[in-house]
């Protein structure tokens, strides 16, 4: 089974974060 992987886009930054559980 493949990892959660979570896609969050700061509101201040603008940048994407991709966070891998």
């Amino acid at each position: 089974m493949a990892p959660r992987r979570l896609v969050i886009v700061d509101p201040p930054t603008g940048k994407p974060i991709t966070a891998v559980n």
